[in-house]
């Protein structure tokens, strides 16, 4: 029975990564770096980009309604994969909107309704997704299922981010951008079916004991937990100040750097890719030093990063592959770490229905810091000046924003109550000792390597030397 048992888990975990698999183009086409693209070239302006970049956060809000979704659907595998093929199907007309900019129609409108409804049909099934696998998947296997899981769906949109930067800009050369897209998009719906497919094969699982907390009970929590408030308080302000800036980083990109689908797409899978690599070193020092001091390093490290971009020149513009990597690596470092210690301030009993109400607080939040953007982006218009080789855009006014709230939101860290953290001076004797030792180790393995060389030519110049010693010998006999 135990066999079988394990057998069944088994299966249903193969499923699940295959449905990753093959939901990963869809969500990539439709987020980030293509979206952007997408919403410049069907002619929206920089505060329609805040709105439609920000939806994906404020629709959140509708995760606080899943428990009462799945009570009333009593299915939970129904619910998740209906609601999220539903939420994909909707961008078929969405990819065919460039039809209307044939008849000078602005299709903004349209594809602002058809994305938001998109995105409350996939948080209707996302909050009974985490439930559901939570209850299938047993406790000792959820780290290594997620992290696989994580790592085969990074690498897809990694390489969908790529193919697709070349297949954009080869149907732009030809002056049929708006139908590369359409195909893009058809061809990620098509294999969002096989993933819906592969999602109801996913064994379902016996609902276990539900956590019944009024929201009055939940209010009350943020009030007294006064740990879980303080890490709260800091991620709000650190959220809001992120959120100024993030529709803009690719419109400036596409806009005033002027670079193609190409580079920018290379630009957004360096970002995105290497916090998959380093997430496991950051999960390490998190378990051995704590989290404040994490958010400390990362989060004064990466703050730095929208001086970059408002210094950034487009003759200067290679460099923003270094921030790339920069970036990529803090920003794996800040969420692990967020995600960990809203999980460590909360009571076990209540974990669920407090994260609910977090995810949609902290939602409500970005949107309004991206809606603050675009105002700010809106106001300034087309302001511009020139200072020797620099230039200023309006962007950089958000940049600027981003970065004065990022060093706002710092000095609440140390108000976050974590009373076993460690300094953050441990954080980086750790980050130090780790790359002595690769280096150590390299220096060991070319050692290695040179002294094998060496005995190898020893070996031969040896039998070289043995050889030209008869061969001497000969020539004195004759």
């Amino acid at each position: 029975m135990r066999n079988g048992m394990r057998e069944h888990i088994r299966e249903s975990l193969r499923f699940a990564y295959l449905e990753g698999f093959f939901g990963a183009p869809i969500a990539t086409i439709t987020s980030g770096a293509l979206l952007t693209g997408f919403a410049l070239y069907l002619g929206a302006t920089p505060f329609e980009i805040s709105i439609i970049l920000a939806l994906p956060f404020v629709t959140q809000i509708i995760q606080l309604f899943g428990p009462g979704i799945i009570d009333t659907f009593g299915d939970r595998r129904a619910v998740t994969a209906y609601g999220t093929f539903f939420a994909r199907l909707t961008w078929f007309p969405i990819a065919l909107l460039p039809i209307l900019l044939m008849y000078g129609w602005d299709p903004i409108p349209l594809f602002l309704a058809l994305a938001a409804l998109s995105l409350i049909f996939y948080n209707f099934g996302l909050n009974s997704w985490l439930i559901w696998m939570s209850d299938l998947i047993p406790r000792n296997l959820r780290g290594r299922f997620f992290g696989r899981r994580n790592m085969y769906v990074g690498v897809v949109s990694t390489l969908v981010l790529l193919g697709a930067g070349v297949f954009l800009d080869l149907f732009t050369r030809h002056n049929l951008e708006g139908t590369g897209y359409a195909v893009l998009i058809l061809a990620g719906i098509v294999l969002g079916y096989f993933s819906f497919r592969y999602q109801m094969r996913v064994a379902d699982a016996p609902e276990k004991t539900k956590e019944s907390v009024s929201l009055r009970e939940l209010m009350q929590e943020f009030r007294t937990n006064k740990r879980f408030s303080s890490i709260l308080l800091f991620i709000s302000v650190w959220t809001l100040a992120t959120g100024i800036a993030a529709p803009f980083y690719y419109v400036h990109l596409f806009r005033f750097i002027e670079w193609t689908y190409s580079e920018v797409t290379i630009y957004a899978a360096i970002a995105t890719g290497l916090p998959l690599i380093v997430q496991p070193f950051w999960g390490k020092i998190l378990d051995r030093v704590g989290h404040k001091p994490l958010l400390h390093l990362c989060g004064t490290s990466v703050t730095i990063a929208p001086l970059v971009w408002i210094l950034i020149t487009p003759a200067l513009a290679h460099l923003l592959w270094i921030e790339a990597m920069f970036s990529g690596v803090l920003w794996a470092g800040i969420n692990i770490t967020v995600f960990n210690i809203v999980l460590y301030a909360l009571p076990g009993e209540r974990k669920a229905p407090v994260v609910a109400v977090f995810s949609a607080v902290t939602g409500f939040i970005n949107f309004i810091g991206m809606l603050l953007g675009g105002i700010v982006v809106s106001i300034l218009g087309s302001l511009s000046f020139q200072v020797g080789e620099w230039q200023f855009v309006v962007y950089h006014a958000t940049f600027f924003l981003s970065f004065v709230g990022r060093v706002s939101s710092l000095g609440l860290i140390r108000k976050i109550q974590e009373p076993e953290a460690k300094q953050v001076i441990v954080v980086a004797q750790m980050i130090a000792s780790g790359l002595t030792k690769r280096i150590s180790l390299g220096r060991q393995f070319w050692v290695f390597w040179t002294k094998l060389n060496g005995k190898n030519g020893t070996k031969k110049h040896g039998k070289n030397g043995k050889n030209a010693e008869v061969e001497q010998n000969n020539n004195q006999r004759a």
